[in-house]
């Protein structure tokens, strides 16, 4: 158990110092080399910790349409297994192969004999663009192992990525004023006021001007009379209390109906007692009786009448 864990901390050590470096780099499309058949690997998965990844035998290299190996075929401890090129790993750290070729391959390149002529010669600017055609900032460090600076070609402006018209945008200028102000937090309204004063006026103040409509609407007349006068004006001119013929008998004193005899018939001045029309709504006992009022309508003059009664216009 003592031999185990002291392998697993060896092996771990040894991990972190010779392969951590180029398995940081496993992004980068760039690799040093192809892979070769027979050659030990490790299989990258994300899933996994480093020191878990699986290690596989080389055994046939799959190529594409094009010619480029992209997939390999692995031999593993369980079986075979197919991986795409990005996802293999070498188990030992191979040198960086100084082959000429292959660098003129990658990119034109000005190969310079010593480091002085490297630092006073204008082919140290290097210009890179991605594949969309962004210019990439120079870099700091210039590879002065080899003697060699790179210069990329430049992509013509016809394929640059801003030439195309839907992409040469500006931002917009033209947002309004509470965009601007997202994300500051007074919002524009200062950190001790806090909007919290008196925007509208004190008091009742604006009643005529931007309180208007509350005033007018909560308040009508408040600041006086407005509209046409009336010349001329007779007061009273329509007051007309009404009175119901049901509620006649109402108006009768007691001492009146106990001195009543036959043949006589109460007198009642609907004037007197506030009323100035009789309406016909109801019905009357079977006795003659004397209305007397400024106005009757039809129906209250048919009913006093059909009773053995009268009616009499007073002004």
């Amino acid at each position: 158990m003592k031999f185990r864990i002291k392998l697993l901390s060896n092996l771990r050590q040894r991990f972190r110092k010779e392969y951590l470096g180029e398995l940081i780099q496993k992004q980068n499309d760039n690799r040093v080399r192809e892979p070769r058949v027979g050659e030990m690997v490790l299989i990258g998965d994300d899933n996994k910790k480093r020191l878990s990844w699986p290690i596989a035998k080389i055994i046939e290299l799959i190529p594409s349409r094009d010619g480029e190996i992209r997939i390999v075929r692995l031999k593993t401890q369980h079986g075979t297994v197919i991986r795409p090129v990005q996802r293999i790993f070498p188990l030992e750290v191979q040198a960086i192969a100084n082959n000429a070729k292959e660098l003129k391959e990658e990119s034109n390149s000005v190969k310079c004999t010593k480091p002085e002529n490297v630092l006073n010669t204008n082919d140290v600017i290097v210009k890179k663009y991605t594949s969309s055609g962004r210019l990439i900032k120079e870099p700091k460090r210039l590879d002065l192992l080899n003697y060699k600076c790179y210069r990329f070609e430049t992509i013509p402006k016809s394929q640059r990525w801003d030439s195309h018209p839907g992409n040469n945008l500006r931002m917009s200028t033209h947002k309004k004023k509470t965009r601007k102000l997202r994300g500051h937090v007074s919002h524009g309204h200062g950190r001790v006021g806090k909007h919290r004063k008196h925007p509208g006026g004190r008091g009742n103040a604006g009643g005529m001007h931007h309180h208007r409509i509350n005033f007018d609407k909560y308040h009508p007349g408040y600041f006086g009379k407005v509209g046409m006068r009336n010349f001329h004006l007779k007061k009273n001119q329509k007051y007309m209390p009404t009175i119901n013929i049901n509620k006649l008998w109402s108006l009768v004193s007691q001492n009146q109906k106990d001195n009543l005899t036959e043949g006589k018939a109460p007198v009642i001045d609907v004037v007197k007692h506030g009323y100035y029309k009789v309406l016909g709504n109801g019905t009357l006992p079977d006795k003659p009786i004397i209305v007397k009022a400024r106005l009757f309508t039809k129906l209250a003059e048919k009913r006093v009448k059909a009773v053995g009664g009268a009616c009499i216009l007073t002004t």
